[in-house]
């Protein structure tokens, strides 16, 4: 893939910069101490967000101490991530850390070629607002499709059904949580942002790409990547990150998140922490958008 560097103007301070970091110094040296710690606080914030405070947190703009406390703990089990990860804490890791990531480079026209029939159809694509509201912040309506396989660790066994060859690459790949074509439609952009915890990684790998291939780009800290057919490379979302597409073609790529690798124990806590989020009604709500809209368009078909 091919790589730059484009300049950029100074960035606002982070207002969860802000907030005083001085935990003290036993915790801060000690991971397992601080992951379980950080884990607890977690569970009770994001327990508390089940309730009326949850679209009060979903503000972010009021800086509110609930909200910057949250982000805090997640700040504090992010630092131990990478002091017990497996994987290098770099922006981009290289394939050869995912056994699994030559078999998708492989069978890559495998999966463009089921890709191409859900294009056919690419109208009934949900679009990304439909099922995550929440991303009105970085993308437009109209601007980005998905077709899911996997939805924060549910498996979408309809949509594996159109797309059997895939679905079993997919079913082959250890601690996937999320998987799904991602359909960037022409002129549009996914603004500048960062996941929402490194203990998850993405992979991208690309099936559609406009060419020349720089009209579209991953900017990941402040480095250009140009997506090619056929090549596949994992990342740190949240290292932040923006993507844009400026052709007239549509640009698809098979776009997973999978569990970071991490020394024993912190398996067991990282994924305890990930299904922990899974609860708050941010996912749960996205999760049951996704299922609606499957039933829906299942029911139109019958119909018709």
């Amino acid at each position: 893939r091919v790589r730059g560097n484009r300049n950029r103007a100074a960035l606002p301070l982070d207002p969860l910069k802000m907030v005083s970091s001085k935990w003290p110094i036993a915790i801060g040296r000690v991971p397992l101490i601080r992951s379980f710690l950080a884990v607890a606080g977690i569970a009770i914030a994001l327990s508390a967000m089940q309730g009326p405070l949850w679209e009060f947190l979903q503000d972010r703009d009021q800086l509110n101490p609930l909200y910057l406390l949250a982000r805090r703990f997640i700040q504090c089990i992010e630092g131990s991530v990478y002091m017990v990860s497996l994987v290098p804490t770099a922006p981009t890791i290289d394939n050869s850390y995912f056994e699994w990531a030559d078999s998708l480079q492989d069978n890559w026209k495998v999966i463009r070629d089921e890709l191409d029939d859900i294009l056919v159809e690419v109208e009934e694509v949900p679009d990304f607002l439909d099922i995550s509201p929440e991303q009105k912040t970085i993308i437009k309506r109209q601007a980005w499709k998905t077709y899911f396989f996997a939805a924060f660790g549910v498996w979408i066994e309809e949509n594996g059904a159109r797309c059997p060859k895939t679905w079993e690459l997919l079913k082959e790949i250890p601690n996937l949580k999320t998987a799904f074509f991602s359909i960037l439609l022409p002129g549009q952009r996914i603004s500048r942002h960062r996941g929402a915890y490194n203990g998850v990684l993405r992979y991208h790998l690309g099936l559609k790409v406009p060419q020349p291939s720089n009209q579209c780009s991953l900017e990941l800290n402040n480095e250009l990547i140009h997506w090619e057919e056929g090549i596949g490379f994992a990342f740190d979302d949240t290292y932040y990150h923006e993507a844009w597409n400026d052709s007239d073609e549509i640009r698809v790529i098979l776009l997973l998140d999978i569990l970071r690798p991490l020394r024993f124990p912190f398996p067991t806590i990282n994924n305890f922490f990930v299904n922990t989020i899974g609860r708050t009604p941010f996912v749960q709500n996205a999760r049951t958008a996704l299922l609606q809209w499957n039933e829906a368009q299942k029911q139109n078909k019958e119909n018709q």
